[in-house]
């Protein structure tokens, strides 16, 4: 699983060009979807921790 995660942040990290070459189609799909999976949800949890740091930041300014 951990080899599978790794995978996918850096299949994340390269830029859409670059594609691993597969014989196996049906592989190939499955490894498509998880990294589009994982792109999600990367971006939701980026947006949760933007959000969470703003709404300490908003605090801050109102208890100072």
């Amino acid at each position: 699983m951990d080899k599978h995660i790794i995978n996918g942040v850096l299949s994340f990290s390269k830029p859409k060009f670059l594609k691993i070459k597969n014989n196996e189609k049906e592989s190939n799909d499955i490894f498509r979807r998880f990294v589009s999976a994982a792109e999600r949800c990367y971006i939701f949890l980026i947006l949760i921790l933007v959000a969470v740091l703003f709404l300490m930041l908003i605090i801050a300014c109102l208890m100072s």
